[in-house]
């Protein structure tokens, strides 16, 4: 678990290293049950854009229920500029992850 979420400090640079992490954490997930199983890969590769689709689509609207009530708002659901980065982060780091905004 992210350090700053055990800690409540939100993170521009957090929020992007987890979703790379769910995204192979997915793929590699279900690249074992393919291993183990007799199924196609092709199944599995269905499975797992399934699965990011859905993680996409539920991200979506729960970022405009947070918003929606004042919640966390290290995620927007439009981002056209780089965010102020927060206390205890690195504004260059942000930048170079939000570099094409």
């Amino acid at each position: 678990m992210n350090y700053r979420v055990l800690k409540k400090n939100p993170s521009y640079v957090g929020r992007y290293y987890d979703s790379i992490a769910d995204l192979l954490l997915n793929f590699c997930f279900l690249l074992t049950f393919w291993y183990i199983t007799d199924i196609s890969i092709i199944f599995m590769l269905i499975a797992f854009f399934g699965i990011q689709l859905q993680g996409t689509l539920y991200n979506y609207y729960y970022v405009i229920l947070r918003n929606s009530v004042q919640g966390d708002s290290t995620s927007r659901v439009f981002e056209n500029t780089k965010p102020k980065a927060f206390n205890g982060e690195s504004q260059s780091r942000v930048n170079l992850f939000y570099k094409d905004l």
